[in-house]
């Protein structure tokens, strides 16, 4: 089960009662919950759906299935962003995958689709892949988003500059498509 940490507001929402009748619920040991540093109250997934079962609340399944991994391909060829979103699987392979053609398109997706892991072209106009690199590993909301960067041109260093800004693999054209597949999996297997 996808134990993702959820909030008092979030089980408030879920069961349609307030954060006060939550923090009740975990006061009186009903419901299994850890406190932060900061003393808030975050609820294991499969703590929240074990306490629903056992006072025979309704369960969403959807709202408990697992989580697929989102990819975000930003590439400016239309026949490399099919080649990648083919290649990875997609739905099939439990992944969610968008494409983005420029960096104008791939700041909003970033922002509103929030993947977990972004495949980069570092020749895509535009789009300074050095740039988006650094910004997403900067910014605490982005940090944990893997970065694999393409590049057809490893000779002009951009490999150690995106690496140099914290990208997490630089992998070069053309693409091996088996090893891309392995590499991402194995990326998102340390995503929570």
């Amino acid at each position: 089960m996808n134990d993702k940490l959820l909030t008092t507001s979030e089980v408030a929402s879920y069961c349609q009662v307030t954060n006060d009748g939550v923090v009740k619920w975990i006061k009186a040991k009903k419901l299994r919950a850890y406190s932060t540093p900061g003393g808030h109250y975050r609820i294991r997934k499969s703590d929240f759906k074990e306490f629903l079962e056992r006072f025979g609340m309704p369960v969403d399944h959807d709202f408990f299935a697992e989580e697929r991994k989102r990819i975000l391909v930003i590439d400016d060829e239309t026949g490399a962003l099919e080649l990648i979103s083919r290649a990875m699987g997609g739905d099939s392979a439990g992944f969610s995958i968008i494409t983005a053609k420029d960096g104008y398109e791939a700041g909003l997706k970033i922002g509103t689709f929030k993947p977990d892991l972004i495949i980069l072209d570092t020749m895509t106009p535009n789009v300074d892949a050095v740039e988006v690199c650094k910004r997403i590993k900067l910014d605490p909301d982005t940090e944990g988003i893997k970065v694999v960067a393409l590049t057809g041109l490893p000779e002009q260093g951009v490999m150690e500059r995106v690496y140099k800004v914290g990208a997490d693999l630089c992998l070069t054209k053309p693409l091996q498509v088996e090893n891309l597949k392995k590499e991402v999996s194995r990326l998102l297997e340390a995503v929570q």
